[in-house]
Parts: structure tokens; sequence; C-alpha cells
């Protein structure tokens, strides 16, 4: 039976970045069967993705690869959060917040990709993302 008074608050941004993580896949998808389908590149490219590689589909492809990275922390400490039971306001205001900066580091990698303001919104992100983990840590040690 579920339990309804448990605060499932923290899952919902890491909700948001597992969906936006699937729409990624769908559109580095779409974008891999345009191009085949307009030769600007070979199916056989995808058996051992040697040979050339139109530049979107390089970027969109590294893009998604990307979230496999550092936003696997997040999930985890939303996890670990949520499971310890010591979610908080804060907390939830600095998932909300790496959620939208890492939305605003696609936008900037997806669009114009200019790399200095795609580096100033990753530090952003990777700051918030210690910030979690500091809270979470520090919370842990308030209980103990």
């Amino acid at each position: 039976m579920l339990n309804l008074s448990v605060d499932f608050g923290v899952l919902y941004p890491a909700a948001v970045m597992a969906l936006w993580t699937l729409t990624l896949y769908f559109i580095l998808g779409f974008l891999r069967t345009r191009a085949i389908g307009r030769r600007e590149i070979h199916p056989n490219y995808f058996r051992a993705y040697v040979g050339e590689e139109p530049e979107r589909l390089r970027v969109v492809s590294r893009h998604v690869v990307n979230q496999f990275e550092m936003p696997m922390l997040f999930h985890v400490i939303c996890i670990i959060v949520f499971v310890t039971g010591l979610s908080s306001d804060a907390m939830l205001i600095l998932a909300w917040s790496y959620v939208g900066l890492r939305l605003l580091h696609s936008a900037i990698h997806l669009t114009f990709n200019n790399v200095l303001y795609r580096f100033r919104v990753f530090i952003l992100s990777w700051l918030v993302l210690i910030a979690m983990w500091v809270l979470w840590l520090y919370q842990a040690i308030q209980l103990n």
C-alpha cells in the first residue's frame, strides 16, 4: 500500500531530468534517421562510429552522453534525499535550480553553442550540485 505521507518532492526534479534525457534520445534518433534519409551519412557509420559524422549529429550525440556524466550524481543525491527523508525547502530549491541550469545548458549547447556561456552555466550547475551534496551531508550528520 502506498504511504501518502512520503515526501516525493525531490523526485520531481529528477523525473524532469530523466524525461529530458529521453527527449534528447528521441531528438538524436530523429536527426540520425533524417541524416540517413538525406544521404548525409551512411547507415554503416553507426556500426563502429568510424568516419565522418555531420556536426549537428556529433553535437547532439555528445550532449546525450553529457546526460550520463555529472547529472548522474544529481539523480543519486535525489534518491538518497528521498530514501533518507532529508528533503527540505532548501534542497528542493537547489534541485529545481540544478534542473533549470541543466536545461539552460542544453539550450545553449544545442542552439548557438557559445562555449563561454555554456561553461558558465555548467560551473553554476556544478556548484549547485555540490551544495546539494553538502546540504544532505550536513543534515545527515545533524541526525546523528
